[in-house]
This record gives structure tokens, C-alpha cells and sequence, in this order.
């Protein structure tokens, strides 16, 4: 993929997200409230993630955060196994705060918690490691960024093919996706530009613009300074 086409993808996932507040709660206040019931939330029959996105209803996409449930099966559930409505967030300092709407997902395939994120560590076809820079969408597929020398062979160029991230709940590195695209490395020469895309299998849940342990949102990133 030439540079320009890289400035064309990015610019795209630039304009993603930027609401990154709902109610004067911020997206980490979110994230936290959904790590702080993740335990109660998969004590309920039939839930299989834990997640965080825009709320839809009707089929619409609402310009609201929720905490995301996903079951196997939309079912009536008897009182004291139905998903709440709304959580109360958990703020900084562990107080209670506003009202946080849950939204329940339909799943056929057995997800991941919380999703891929920025900060991950990456292993390539041919087992060298790296680390993933920020996941967004783009045309309804999800795609994660990292830097080219991580996942394509500089001895090879062009040759390239899956990728795993390790799965610190589970300790070992599982498939995420393959590489698409990739800027062509010199192995003599510095490279200016050293950027692959992966596209993410449909199966796996990404926190979009998120850093692992970071209570910041990824805004901008400079991707052409040597």
C-alpha cells in the first residue's frame, strides 16, 4: 500500500469516534464500571462477553455509550438472572456515579472480553514479536495497526500472512487476523514510512482507540515522522 493510501485510511479512522463522552461519563469510566461487574455479569446464565460500544436499537446505531452484553440466545430470564438495564458507573475514587445503560448483544460464536486493544503483544507468521499501536474500523470491518518490520519479512518483502495476540486472561497468544497491507521495507536503507495494517477475523470484539492500562483515548497519532 503506497503512502498516500495510508494517509487516505488514516484520515478515515480519524474522523471515528469523536464523541468521546455520554452523559459526563467518560469512555474509561465505562470501561472501568464494566471491569468492576465483570465477574457478576458472566454469573448470569447465558453471557458470554463483556464489552463497551454505542447502543443500537431497531437496528440503529444510537449516539450513546453502553456497557455491551453478549449472549448466545435472547430469551426471558427469570428475576435475579436478568441483565440490568442500567449500572451505576464507578468513578475514580470507587464512588458511585450517574447511570450507565447496558445493551444486550446476540452472539453465535464465543467472543473475547473487553476486545483487542492498542498495547497488546503481537507474534507474527513467522514468530517475531511486537507490539499492536491502536485498533478502529473502517467500512464496517475492523482493522489493527502496527509497524511493518513486526509482521512482514524485511528479507522477503511482501511476504507476510497471520497474526496472534496474547490473551493475557488465557496466558498464550491466539490468532487475531492477517496482514492486508503493509508499506515495503529496505533492509539497507532507513525506512521513512514502517506501517502494516492487520484486518481483524469478524469473531473478535476490539476496544476502538483504546491503550491496555491507559485512562486516555488514542486523538492522534504522527505516522510519518522518521
Amino acid at each position: 500500500m503506497e503512502p498516500g493510501s495510508f494517509r487516505a485510511l488514516f484520515s478515515q479512522i480519524d474522523m471515528i469516534e469523536r464523541a468521546m463522552e455520554t452523559d459526563s461519563v467518560d469512555l474509561w469510566t465505562i470501561r472501568r464500571t464494566a471491569r468492576k461487574h465483570i465477574t457478576n455479569l458472566f454469573a448470569l446464565p447465558n453471557v458470554v462477553l463483556v464489552s463497551i460500544g454505542k447502543k443500537e436499537t431497531g437496528g440503529k446505531t444510537l449516539d450513546q455509550w453502553a456497557i455491551r452484553v453478549g449472549v448466545r440466545k435472547k430469551r426471558d430470564m427469570p428475576r435475579g438472572q436478568q441483565i440490568p438495564s442500567t449500572i451505576n458507573a464507578v468513578l475514580k475514587d470507587g464512588l458511585s456515579g450517574p447511570q450507565i445503560s447496558t445493551d444486550v448483544e446476540l452472539f453465535e460464536e464465543m467472543p473475547k472480553a473487553m476486545g483487542l486493544m492498542g498495547g497488546h503483544l503481537l507474534l507474527s507468521h513467522d514468530n517475531e514479536e511486537g507490539v499492536l499501536f491502536v485498533v478502529s474500523t473502517s467500512n464496517g470491518k475492523k482493522y489493527a495497526i502496527t509497524n511493518a518490520h513486526v509482521v512482514t519479512d524485511v528479507d522477503q518483502p511482501g511476504i507476510s500472512g497471520k497474526v496472534a495476540a496474547f490473551d493475557r486472561v488465557d496466558n498464550r497468544f491466539e490468532e487475531i487476523g492477517s496482514v492486508v497491507a503493509a508499506t515495503p521495507l529496505l533492509s539497507t536503507a532507513v525506512n521513512d514510512l514502517d506501517a502494516a495494517l492487520i484486518e481483524v477475523n469478524p469473531g473478535i470484539p476490539v476496544s476502538r482507540r483504546r491503550i491496555v492500562d491507559q485512562d486516555q483515548p488514542v486523538v492522534a497519532f504522527d505516522y510519518f515522522r522518521a
